[in-house]
């Protein structure tokens, strides 16, 4: 009987997706991306996910499409120079590097050629995890000056919100 029940929560999970995904997209109808709203998606989706280190603006996820959104919004509001951008991946055993970069490069619409050398996680034994289609992939565009600035507009784009200025205190 646990197969049946089961099978009857994977359908009323569907039906509730459905019913969600519906009602998601008759509110989108009426959304306009303007600029300033692209630009304050962008920044923080790079305070949330991207390297706060100095030196280059670094961003990683397993998830597709937060990767193309990333990128998209990266090139809609900044000039930048395609031959700086690099790709890293960090892919498990059951992963295949061929199609893995294959993907990742179309999807990012970088060449092959801006990889770098794939890091292959090592394989845990005690670990349960959750396979995913493409490893970890970590976007690098190899500019201090970017960083700053996509940095200090989320902080200030932050502070504009809570009407509150958050420093660290040394």
């Amino acid at each position: 009987i646990q197969p049946l029940g089961a099978l009857g929560q994977r359908k009323k999970r569907k039906k509730k997706i459905a019913q969600i995904e519906a009602e998601v997209q008759k509110e989108l109808q009426q959304f306009h991306l303007t600029p300033e709203l692209g630009k304050a998606v962008l920044v923080s989706l790079y305070w949330a996910e991207g390297s706060k280190g100095r030196g280059m603006l670094k961003f990683a996820n397993t998830d597709p499409r937060l990767m193309s959104l990333f990128i998209t919004l990266l090139r809609e509001n900044y000039v930048l120079d395609e031959r700086k951008f690099r790709v890293g991946l960090h892919l498990h055993w059951y992963h295949q590097e061929k199609k893995v970069k294959k993907y990742w490069s179309e999807l990012l619409e970088i060449p092959e050629i801006q990889f770098h050398k794939v890091y292959r996680k090592k394989r845990s034994k005690e670990r349960v995890f959750r396979k995913n289609i493409g490893g970890i992939c970590f976007l690098y565009y190899n500019s201090d000056y970017l960083r700053e600035q996509v940095v200090h507009y989320a902080y200030t784009f932050g502070e504009k919100i809570t009407g509150k200025i958050e420093a660290l205190v040394a």
